[in-house]
């Protein structure tokens, strides 16, 4: 059955799946800029590692295809927009409103309820036919929740991720934790704590040979999902979720704008499941 009607619901860019099929192919991978008094890495890496990704969501990737694979057996279909619509609300406390700290703080420039200065030039660029204003404060409820519904819930496939079996019965923070990390770090840099959480758990391998190297490629595809599956048959979603956390807390000790940013930890440990 289909979704009803909502006036709020968002919209996907042009490529994305309608949100009643949001449990298909997300839509293709544009540079990941990542948003907000948060962010750390320079611009063009940022756009680099973007393009990286999308070459890998576009190619058939017998490691972890996104299209044409079977899907995770018993899976259910969830109410995306539905679930959205809750993770934004839980979302904006921890946003918060207006921010225009100096760089040394936050290389982001000025953020408006998530969304930073920086990002919204990028994202301009990359999709002129959206005609988004230049200030993040000017956007309207509805153009900031297209920006998180694309970018940061289909993109890193949080509804696919919320479909497996005993996901939302055993760990219903995971989903979440990954929608928020994608905020926090950027959909790209989630995945791999997912992964890297899910190998520590599991004992699995879900690193991909990239250029000569093994390393995380931050692709919630079909075989991370299958993962997934497997961690919920063992029972161990909620220790995936927690080592999750513990990653994310390890790698923003890590920043150089580690201090000036208290909220950081705060944030991470509420995903935490006792």
């Amino acid at each position: 059955m289909s979704e009803p009607f909502n006036p709020r619901m968002p919209t996907p860019l042009p490529g994305s799946p309608a949100p009643e099929a949001a449990l298909g192919r997300p839509p293709r991978r544009r540079e990941n800029i990542l948003t907000g008094g948060r962010r750390q890495s320079e611009i063009g890496t940022l756009l680099a590692s973007g393009r990286q990704l999308a070459q890998a969501r576009s190619r058939t990737d017998p490691g972890q295809p996104d299209s044409g694979a079977a899907p995770v057996a018993g899976a259910a279909p969830v109410q995306s927009w539905q679930l959205f619509e809750k993770y934004e609300k839980r979302l904006a406390p921890r946003e918060g409103g207006t921010a225009d700290r100096p760089p040394s703080h936050d290389r982001g420039g000025l953020t408006h309820k998530g969304i930073s200065m920086r990002f919204l030039l990028a994202h301009r660029k990359q999709n002129p036919q959206l005609n988004l204003p230049a200030d993040p404060r000017l956007l309207t409820p509805k153009q900031r929740s297209d920006i998180f519904y694309n970018e940061y819930f289909l993109l890193p496939n949080v509804p696919k991720v919320a479909a497996i079996p005993a996901v939302m019965k055993q760990a219903p923070q995971l989903p979440e934790q990954l929608f928020d990390s994608s905020i926090l770090s950027g959909p790209e840099d989630a995945g791999k704590f997912l992964q890297e959480a899910l190998d520590n758990v599991l004992g699995t391998d879900l690193k991909v040979v990239t250029k000569g190297n093994r390393e995380y490629d931050g692709i919630v595809g079909s075989k991370t999902r299958a993962t997934i599956a497997e961690a919920a048959r063992r029972n161990k979603l909620r220790d995936v979720n927690n080592e999750m956390a513990i990653i994310r807390e390890r790698i923003l000790r890590s920043k150089r704008t580690f201090s000036k940013n208290p909220g950081w930890i705060p944030r991470v440990r509420s995903f935490r499941i006792p």
